[in-house]
């Protein structure tokens, strides 16, 4: 087979409202193994979790896709999550607009009966802008602007009307430390990464300075081809 197939075995712990009170309940943890397989133009995977096991009939968590390159840019993607009936049939386009690198997504999903889409800008060296949004509104919109080992993501979620930010450094070579803050809801999370490793430390942080307990997961996530 070659490298024309994959696993990617994907564990999480979670540690939540770290402080008074805490106990059994505030502990979780869960798994997921999304096995991939290419043949020439045609992509498709099928995802598992160990949700799956312990509720076979009820095919929780159960994912299938399959991609389909097409000519000129044309990528044709569907989506099917077994558990709740849900299928997304759609395309993606990548090329140029006016000289610049674009990518444009725009899928139809059954649950909600809506088109919804994605587009995304190369606007220069180190930036690009992305906008989300669906037959009715704009959902998010988000600017990425990096420079040497600094990543600066101003975003706005519409619906929510909620501004955020994030910045990520690299430490390194392997190594990357990010930090967020979302302005409505005060949600603070900083993330250390190094690859297949992911931990992040979240919690609310107030105008006021004032902090909630915390929260702790850790997340284990490597591709091993075959």
């Amino acid at each position: 087979m070659g490298k024309d197939a994959s696993v990617t075995p994907k564990a999480t712990l979670n540690v939540n409202s770290i402080g008074p009170g805490f106990g059994k309940s505030n502990v979780g943890a869960g798994g997921i193994a999304t096995l991939k397989w290419k043949r020439s133009k045609f992509n498709a995977s099928l995802a598992l979790s160990d949700g799956t096991l312990k509720s076979v009939k009820s095919l929780k968590d159960v994912v299938l896709t399959a991609d389909y390159k097409a000519p000129k840019g044309v990528t044709v993607n569907s989506k099917y999550e077994a558990g709740p009936k849900k299928y997304q049939v759609g395309a993606t386009w990548d090329g140029n607009v006016a000289k610049k690198a674009t990518t444009l997504k725009a899928w139809y999903s059954n649950k909600d009966n809506l088109v919804a889409g994605e587009a995304t800008v190369n606007v220069a060296k180190g930036q690009k802008a992305n906008v989300t949004f669906n037959q009715k509104k704009v959902l998010t919109a988000k600017y990425t602007y990096t420079k040497g080992d600094y990543t600066a993501e101003p975003s706005y979620n519409f619906t929510r009307k909620a501004p955020a930010v994030a910045v990520t450094k690299k430490l390194g070579s392997k190594d990357t430390l990010k930090v967020s803050y979302d302005i409505k809801s005060e949600g603070a999370a900083a993330e250390w990464a190094r690859k297949p490793f992911k931990v992040t430390l979240s919690s609310s942080v107030s105008k006021k300075l004032q902090v909630g307990k915390p929260s702790l997961s850790a997340i284990f996530e490597n591709v091993y081809e075959f």
